[in-house]
């Protein structure tokens, strides 16, 4: 089924759009894994991933991912709390896996960029 079909794949991405953001806020909720979350939605996790790529043009994880890096950079501008404890406030449990994907997001790792943000502070 298209979303062009009907409103019911509508209704199902935009209801895993709304978890996974609730899911993105509460850190210890995180953990979580998004499968999980999505298949609480009362379908397969398959379908709620091809209807949420459909209408928003990226994958749930991707999605959740996004959220959380840039909830880290707020972290890495507004204190001064380390690398790790910012990675772990936002639901990443590996601080390494965070290091790596805060870069291929923002280009910068999380040292370069609270370091950018500092500079152009002063």
């Amino acid at each position: 089924r298209t979303l062009s079909s009907g409103g019911e794949s509508a209704r199902v991405a935009t209801r895993a759009r709304d978890v996974l953001r609730g899911l993105a806020y509460e850190p210890q909720r995180s953990m979580r894994s998004v499968q999980a979350t999505l298949q609480g939605l009362g379908c397969s996790y398959a379908h709620a991933g091809r209807v949420f790529r459909e209408t928003y043009g990226i994958s749930p994880v991707e999605y959740m991912n996004a959220i959380r890096i840039e909830r880290a950079r707020l972290f890495l501008r507004d204190t001064d709390l380390s690398i790790s404890e910012a990675a772990y406030r936002v639901g990443f449990s590996s601080a390494a896996y965070f290091s790596r994907l805060f870069k291929r997001l923002t280009g910068l790792s999380p040292r370069e960029f609270r370091e950018s943000q500092r500079e152009a502070a002063s």
